[in-house]
């Protein structure tokens, strides 16, 4: 199934976008073409975006490029009530912290693998300092100082361009430690080099396999990739190739279930103990690639509701 102009055969198939400092190379942009887009502005009155709307049908992606969105909305609660009531259905709206603290602790919570460093330890373990933004803060650092405010982003003081060093736990400044910008986490990797991207759109899931011989891996010098497509309506999904990653795949349901995640695209690093590591989540991914029709395609269906 190809969509060359996807989602605009019907009113029901319509996606509205409420997007906020969104890149126009956008994952979702480039599987669903037709979206509509609603450019967003920080407590806008709920009347102010549903009057956008062109159809009362379809579905709704809260699509805002921000790490921490509770103070975002005026009232998001009664503006999904409304967009449902026009059989509208909202996708990520219950998602407001996508943060690197926020998602370990998560990750521990519910069971899985946590990569959160402790203060104490082998003094010789490699460790990563990481921003506890997504994109390195830098949503947050073009805020206004009247948005953050309004945002309740309080604190700035990290470095924006920061390369996450790798350091042994001896080497890590005391400051660093106690900065509530930045995390702190165990330094995963395995000797094949692999790390994994998953996809995911309501019930679509791509388990992209990715070789990359850099020390951090942004899948940007990839020696290798092959896909794994996964459609959790099919009983039959996990056969074959696919059944190598029945952990992971538990691992992305699990905390899909409890992020409320519809959409997102999710690193993952596995240690050669063979034992996954969930260590970001993007609401928001890029896509600079002509190269994957059918993960589009594929991903892209999981919209199609006739």
């Amino acid at each position: 199934m190809k969509f060359t102009k996807p989602l605009q055969d019907s009113d029901e198939d319509v996606v509205h976008v409420y997007q906020w400092d969104a890149s126009p190379h956008s994952l979702f942009y480039s599987l669903c073409t037709g979206a509509i887009k609603i450019n967003a502005k920080v407590r806008q009155y709920n009347f102010n975006i549903l009057k956008r709307l062109r159809v009362h049908s379809g579905y709704f992606l809260f699509h805002i490029n921000l790490t921490k969105t509770a103070y975002f909305f005026k009232n998001k609660e009664a503006l999904v009530t409304r967009l449902r009531e026009r059989n509208i259905v909202p996708l990520n709206y219950q998602v407001n912290d996508t943060s690197k603290k926020h998602l370990q602790a998560l990750c521990r919570h519910i069971g899985l693998n946590s990569t959160l460093a402790p203060v104490a330890g082998d003094e010789n373990e490699l460790l990563i300092v990481k921003t506890n933004f997504n994109y390195g803060g830098k949503a947050e650092k073009r805020l206004l100082s009247s948005q953050s405010r309004r945002l309740n982003v309080q604190s700035l003081n990290y470095n924006t361009e920061i390369i996450y060093p790798v350091l042994e736990r001896k080497k890590i400044k005391y400051e660093d430690w106690n900065n509530e910008n930045l995390i702190i986490e165990k330094f995963i990797a395995n000797k094949s080099n692999h790390i994994y991207r998953v996809y995911k759109l309501l019930n679509r899931i791509v388990i992209s396999e990715v070789i990359e011989n850099n020390l951090i891996k942004k899948l940007r010098v990839v020696t290798q990739r092959t896909n794994y497509f996964i459609n959790l309506n099919n009983n039959d999904t996990l056969s074959g190739n696919n059944l190598k990653f029945h952990d992971l795949l538990a691992d992305i349901i699990r905390l899909s279930n409890a992020m409320h995640l519809d959409f997102a695209a999710i690193d993952v690093v596995k240690c050669d103990e063979d034992k996954y590591h969930i260590i970001d989540v993007n609401l928001t991914p890029n896509w600079n690639r002509d190269d994957y029709p059918e993960l589009l395609n594929f991903l892209a269906a999981a919209l199609c509701r006739r």
